[in-house]
């Protein structure tokens, strides 16, 4: 017994660091459409928040600035709120109808809508141009759908990783930072901030709020038109996607159910054989990887949310008292070796190890870094001299904290990306993606308020 299992594991060490077979190369013009889909939603997300201030100010609803919060508040949540209500509808759409048709609508509804509300003159014209936009942003599952068609096991890592690569790059160039700024502060207003400049005219001096807007709607555009001649439908072809359980048992080169269940390894036989035989439905294990990416992104949205309290709040208060500067500086560092891992390390992680233990390390991860990261603050006030420079110990170790959360996020959410796609058969993979899609959202929505709630009373307690 011994031997045999010597002999097992020398095979499965053998299998994962061998690359017997050859891995299909991606195509490009597809996954260039996917992407940009991936990196517009962001910017359709934060693109007001540099001018939406000014913008309500200047529909003239109130005379109280104090209340001007609300309908800011309200304009920002709709574009949320719409994405929720519309990602199943539309992923149910996509396996009825194909993902191209739904892919390129979004695209165009994004050029109309984006434009219609840099035009807004009054509080119900931007909820309803805004409302709009979230609606038609509701398509990001449907790119991970045909994402799913369009690989195999194994180019999927790579696939997903360039997905997530996206993602981090609409996450860094996100709010508050170069993208926003540069297309919603710097364009804002433009006959106000350049003055005799051509920009200077009547148009833009009766709707100072258009030129972002309308950048944005150029780049979805030039998105629809590229989409238009060059993205091809997937749906319904003969690809090895890898979304069909009962055809593939294996991911990468273990033969485990590493593709499609995050419960028990027994419990794969019994969602694939629900798959096969029973496909009037969705199967109940496809909701097991939605309701963990829902955990998952309410866990991050309120990591991020108390992040910057903590680092800024008061040393007195419980915080650790870093400036604004060194916690942009902590936050760029991470996300440029977010980037790096995400393209780099995480596709050779996932494609040995398979999604499913790929995503129980990051969970593991998280458990680590969240026990240790309030610990920062018993570091406060130590410092050390290097190279004449005067250094926290606590800014070090909070940055030593992030790195590998930053890796357990890749492995958390990639991964499970993939293993959604893997969970049931492509006749329902645009629905399942919309259920993801809602799951994340919903979370995205409500965390922040939870973790500022958590945050403050902790404070006070």
């Amino acid at each position: 017994m011994t031997q045999k299992n010597t002999s097992s594991s020398k095979q499965i060490t053998t299998s994962l660091f061998s690359d017997k077979q050859p891995e299909t190369p991606l195509p490009f013009s597809q996954l260039l459409v996917i992407n940009a889909v991936t990196l517009l939603e962001p910017l359709q997300a934060s693109i007001l928040f540099p001018f939406i201030y000014q913008m309500v100010k200047s529909f003239n609803v109130t005379d109280d600035e104090k209340k001007l919060g609300y309908y800011v508040g309200f304009i920002t949540a709709i574009f949320s709120m719409a994405q929720v209500i519309s990602s199943i509808p539309i992923g149910w759409l996509s396996d009825k109808y194909g993902r191209r048709p739904l892919i390129l609508i979004g695209l165009f509804g994004n050029t109309i809508s984006s434009g219609l509300f840099g035009l807004s003159k009054t509080l119900t014209w931007a909820l309803i141009t805004r409302g709009a936009l979230g609606l038609l942003n509701g398509n990001i599952g449907v790119t991970k759908s045909m994402l799913g068609e369009l690989t195999d096991k194994t180019n999927q890592p790579k696939a997903f990783a360039l997905l997530g690569f996206m993602m981090a790059i609409g996450g860094i160039l996100g709010p508050g930072n170069f993208k926003s700024i540069a297309i919603g502060g710097l364009l804002s207003d433009p006959a106000t901030q350049y003055p005799g400049s051509i920009l200077d005219n009547s148009f833009f001096r009766e709707y100072p709020y258009a030129l972002p807007c309308l950048i944005a709607s150029a780049l979805n555009i030039l998105a629809f038109i590229f989409g238009y001649f060059k993205l091809e439908e997937t749906l319904g072809k003969n690809l090895q996607s890898g979304n069909n359980v009962k055809k593939q048992k294996s991911y990468g080169s273990i033969p485990e159910s590493e593709v499609s269940s995050l419960g028990s390894e027994s419990s794969l036989d019994s969602s694939s054989s629900d798959i096969v035989e029973d496909d009037d439905k969705i199967p109940f294990s496809a909701f097991v990887p939605v309701i963990s990416l829902f955990l998952l992104a309410f866990h991050e949205i309120i990591f991020m949310e108390v992040l910057p309290l903590f680092a800024s709040s008061p040393i007195k208060d419980g915080g650790l008292g870093l400036t604004s500067k060194k916690l942009g500086i902590l936050l760029v560092v991470n996300g440029l070796f977010s980037l790096l891992s995400q393209i780099l390390i995480f596709p050779r992680v996932a494609k040995f190890f398979g999604p499913l233990k790929t995503h129980r390390f990051g969970g593991l991860v998280f458990i680590f870094t969240d026990i240790i990261f309030p610990l920062t603050v018993v570091l406060v006030n130590q410092t050390f001299r290097f190279f004449g420079v005067t250094y926290q110990w606590s800014e070090i170790f909070l940055q030593i904290v992030m790195i590998p959360k930053a890796f357990g996020t890749i492995c958390a959410f990639t991964s499970l990306f993939i293993v959604i796609n893997n969970s049931v058969s492509p006749k329902f993979l645009g629905t399942v993606n919309g259920y993801g899609q809602t799951a994340a959202t919903l979370a995205r929505t409500v965390g922040p308020a939870i973790g500022g709630i958590l945050f403050a009373f902790s404070l006070s307690h």
